[in-house]
């Protein structure tokens, strides 16, 4: 797949305008989570905020990693996967104590947003694991770089999909 220079300076301007966003509240958010009263929430916030922190370090570390064994880039997409998925659902369980916080602590909108998440959450951690073990990893087409790289399409779009839909039910 060809980029073009335009594609790319826009990928590029999005990367600046996120990081000098985060490099701007940086104060805001330490003095917001050096203040006193912890609870359940912050801690969960926390988790929720910098769990996509070690997904990306998971990531570039399996992309520039050399491509020796097969096992190994499989354990590497494994724990990659692990921290995807456990930011999505800290990430939902954000959105699910929203929810439940604006339908005033409705009890039944509570356990109906907990079993279809419960649902959603299973099958996409089904799919993640089963699309990946099967897919072989390869070299890149580019020789200087080197890297665990699936060389078949995946279906982990799937996931994206169904917690696209939980968001549009609640």
């Amino acid at each position: 797949m060809e980029y073009s220079s335009d594609d790319i300076a826009a990928a590029r301007s999005l990367q600046i305008a996120t990081t000098y966003d985060y490099a701007c509240s940086l104060h805001e958010e330490w003095t917001f989570l050096l203040q006193p009263p912890w609870s359940k929430v912050k801690g969960l916030y926390i988790v929720a905020r910098y769990i996509p922190f070690a997904f990306l370090i998971a990531n570039l570390y399996m992309s520039f990693t050399p491509n020796e064994n097969p096992g190994k880039c499989q354990v590497l997409g494994n724990i990659g996967s692990v921290f995807g998925i456990a930011s999505v659902m800290f990430s939902e369980c954000f959105f699910i104590l929203r929810t439940y916080a604006l339908w005033n602590n409705n009890r039944i909108v509570l356990v109906a947003m907990l079993s279809t998440f419960f649902i959603v959450f299973v099958s996409s951690v089904g799919i993640s694991f089963v699309t990946t073990e099967s897919t072989p990893y390869a070299s890149s087409a580019i020789p200087s770089i080197t890297g665990c790289y699936q060389s078949s399409i995946s279906l982990l779009f799937i996931p994206y999909l169904l917690f696209s839909m939980f968001q549009l039910g609640g």
